[in-house]
């Protein structure tokens, strides 16, 4: 784990949350924004310090501590002002008044006007006769409901849920497994395959995933330039210059201050930044991975120029101590001389790196020991911290984040 405190270290309830005299841990995992002086476990899921609310680890978004409570009878639901939850998601239910999940159903819930399924209001269905079956299935006297969804052409009076079958519930007329037909003595859809079939299904399934992926970043790519004018209109003067080589540019930073990135991917990541330590010698920012165990840091010296940070690479991230400092925030060739330092590996590498500036976007070329060049493209605030990265290799985009509330800009 990167940057625990040993000496001030200890495992809070349950061996789930941990904490030192700088960080909190969930499974390993630091907890971006969380205050360990204030911090208070609430179960072995919901947890609170005196400004923030947190879920598994990752903070529930615009859940107030001084009101927040879930339901005991259905911690999966959870309540703060008028807001509900269904775990991490937030919705606005018909009557916050008299919201109640239903008894001994954990994923069902009503306030008399609406059911829900989680998060998601039910359409259409009657809310007197409304009946949970069990986790996935329920049903009013129109009909039955797959979760969220309307099943057609079930016969309702017929219609149970069944143990120990190879389906999941049945009618008069048909079995089912989830909302499909399937067969009622094999269980299978009543389409047979064939071994061929099946292996084309598994490796459609994969490539489709692979697919998918890619498809994602092929977007990006396609509405990078779009997405970066749209980026620099709305952080105005905010977005960093060419004079943000100057420690006193954060002379302005508060001591909470810090902001989160997302990536672009198909399971997007969050990286998010928090003010540790500022003072006339340097000024360091904690740095949090929903994917990386412990706490990394991006750390700046006198003269406001990178000293230490995590990078993305083909096989993840890795931490970089800059001799003297990177070749960021300046204009023209530069030798970039660092250390990797990780809990497992560590090792020197020096790279040439050609950087440009125009209207608020920084570039960067890194050419690579075979010859070929990396592209970086950068937009900063005004502190010098990344609002907008990304990172191409032969004209291919491989990386991309932005700030979190950027991100929905470009939707």
């Amino acid at each position: 784990m990167y940057g625990v405190d040993i000496p001030s270290f200890k495992i809070l309830k349950e061996n789930v949350y941990a904490l030192d005299n700088s960080s909190v841990y969930y499974y390993g995992i630091p907890i971006a924004f969380a205050q360990p002086s204030s911090f208070k476990p609430l179960n072995r899921s919901y947890a609170i310090d005196s400004e923030h609310v947190f879920l598994d680890g990752e903070l529930l978004i615009d859940a107030k501590p001084n009101d927040f409570t879930f339901f005991k009878n259905n911690t999966n639901y959870s309540k703060s002002n008028d807001l509900l939850f269904y775990k991490k998601n937030s919705f606005t239910p018909c009557d916050a008044t008299k919201f109640q999940p239903i008894p001994k159903h954990f994923r069902w819930a009503t306030d008399q006007k609406c059911v829900y399924f989680e998060n998601q209001v039910l359409a259409g269905v009657d809310v007197n006769s409304f009946l949970p079956v069990n986790f996935q299935y329920a049903k009013d006297k129109y009909g039955v409901f797959y979760k969220s969804e309307r099943v057609s052409g079930i016969d309702v009076s017929s219609f149970k849920v069944v143990r120990g079958y190879k389906f999941d519930a049945r009618d008069s007329l048909h079995c089912y497994r989830a909302a499909s037909i399937v067969d009622c003595q094999t269980g299978k859809s009543q389409q047979k395959l064939t071994e061929t079939e099946v292996d084309n299904r598994v490796s459609n399934i994969v490539q489709g995933w692979l697919q998918e992926k890619r498809q994602i970043l092929a977007r990006a790519q396609r509405d990078q330039n779009t997405n970066i004018a749209r980026i620099l209109n709305v952080m105005g003067k905010n977005a960093g210059t060419e004079e943000l080589g100057d420690i006193k540019r954060f002379e302005r930073a508060k001591k909470d201050s810090g902001l989160s990135l997302v990536t672009t991917d198909l399971m997007p990541e969050r990286i998010s930044f928090q003010l540790d330590i500022l003072n006339t010698e340097s000024v360091r920012y904690k740095v949090f991975n929903s994917s990386v165990y412990g706490v990394m840091s991006l750390e700046f010296d006198a003269d406001g120029k990178i000293i230490e940070e995590p990078v993305y690479t083909s096989r993840g991230y890795e931490h970089r101590s800059y001799r003297p400092n990177k070749c960021s925030f300046r204009v023209g060739m530069c030798i970039e001389d660092f250390e990797v330092i990780s809990p497992s590996v560590s090792y020197k590498n020096i790279l040439e790196v050609n950087s440009s500036y125009q209207n608020g976007v920084w570039r960067r070329a890194i050419k690579q020991p075979n010859g070929s060049y990396v592209h970086e493209v950068f937009i900063y605030n005004r502190l010098g911290l990344p609002v907008y990265y990304s990172k191409s290799r032969d004209e291919q985009l491989e990386f991309e984040m932005m700030r979190e509330d950027l991100k929905l800009l470009t939707l």
